[in-house]
């Protein structure tokens, strides 16, 4: 059994639309709402529980009502509210950026759209930066990458999560992932004013293909403190893929003719090596190599009897296999011919 192993480390990286009025329509076109001071506020390092609220102040300079159409933020971890939407002349409005830094990792700058109905100035970008503290150092940020052309390989990743506070702990692992895919995960506690971890999470696919897994660990000890999350996307093994891998049928008094991709992780192919199921009359299928080297352009002929009887069955597919490759599935869904 083939045995990789690597370390890994942790790196710093409400919309409201109101209609204007008769009475509020402005003689010589609407007047835009103007900042008051800076649209870029620097937070500093903040706790990765910490929800952070910045204040902009908007004041509508001009002779007419003017009005905030929506927001439009950068990232989900961030949301927009004012509390006015509409503001006469003269008055002003508080724009509220919140930040929620739970799934915000190392320096980050994050911004929020603020949209107007000004035709003359359409909207106005407010920026927050900072750093975000984690709970846990030492833990990857990204999704981790595993590959093996082997499907007997072990992949074994360790890393130190260390806390960033005293109190805090982590709780038992859980651990999501499919039926084709092992994974275990240890802890070794470190006892100290700030408790570290040394993890060691063993990955070992159970059929060739492409998987998926991911660990997560409660951080306990603080309120509202996002948890510790690992995640792994692996590739043993060679597989088929198919382009489309679904295609639509109906019942017809002519053959019916679908042709799609077959790609492998072959450099070369041989199209006398691919094999299908199942193999019931009136179903032709003609392979030759597509033009990249490691397709096959797969041609598909349905006489009228088989289409009924595939259209009959309650999950219908055609599955090919090639040497040395996990099979692909072609789904055959039942269709309206007007559709076609």
């Amino acid at each position: 059994m083939k045995q990789l192993v690597s370390t890994f480390f942790g790196v710093a990286l409400t919309t409201g639309l109101l209609p204007a009025c008769a009475q509020d329509t402005p003689e010589k076109g609407p007047s835009p709402l103007t900042l008051l001071g800076t649209n870029s506020v620097s937070l500093g390092k903040i706790h990765c529980y910490e929800v952070r609220r910045v204040p902009f102040r908007f004041k509508n300079t001009g002779a007419s009502p003017a009005s905030i159409s929506q927001f439009r933020p950068t990232c989900p971890c961030v949301q927009g509210a004012a509390d006015k939407m509409r503001a006469p002349p003269g008055e002003e409005t508080i724009v509220t950026l919140t930040l929620d830094p739970a799934t915000v990792y190392g320096s980050f700058q994050r911004g929020l759209w603020v949209h107007f109905d000004d035709p003359a100035k359409t909207r106005v970008l407010l920026n927050v930066s900072g750093e975000v503290i984690p709970a846990f150092t030492g833990a990857p940020f990204e999704t981790l990458i595993l590959r093996s052309r082997d499907t007997s390989v072990v992949w074994t990743n360790r890393c130190t999560l260390t806390a960033t506070e005293a109190g805090f702990r982590l709780g038992s692992p859980q651990i999501e992932t499919n039926a084709q895919l092992r994974t275990t995960v240890t802890l070794v506690t470190n006892a100290s004013d700030k408790l570290s971890y040394d993890l060691t999470c063993v990955i070992a696919p159970l059929a060739p293909g492409r998987h998926k897994t991911s660990v997560t660990l409660p951080v306990e000890g603080g309120s509202h403190v996002p948890p510790v999350r690992l995640a792994f996307q692996a590739r043993a093994g060679q597989a088929l893929a198919a382009s489309p891998d679904q295609v639509s049928l109906y019942a017809s008094d002519t053959p019916v003719t679908r042709q799609f991709l077959l790609r492998t992780d072959d450099t070369e192919v041989k199209a006398e090596a691919l094999t299908w199921e199942p193999r019931i009359a009136g179903l032709s299928v003609q392979v030759r190599p597509a033009k990249r080297a490691a397709n096959l352009l797969v041609t598909v002929r349905f006489s009228p009897e088989a289409l009924k009887r595939l259209l009959a069955e309650k999950d219908a597919r055609l599955l090919f296999r090639y040497p040395g490759h996990a099979p692909a599935a072609v789904r055959l869904v039942a269709a309206d011919p007007v559709d076609q």
